[in-house]
């Protein structure tokens, strides 16, 4: 329900649990990575 609020008031990013539990340093660098790579496969 809270992100369709968000969604709705044009948001475009987040962070917290609904997202990814908590990671330490090196899993969060690589998870960012690797949406980077997908994100430019499909643009």
């Amino acid at each position: 329900m809270q992100r369709e609020r968000l969604i709705a008031f044009g948001c475009e990013l987040g962070q917290g649990y609904l997202f990814s539990k908590s990671l330490e340093p090196a899993a969060a660098s690589a998870l960012l990575g690797q949406s980077a790579q997908e994100d430019r496969h499909t643009a």
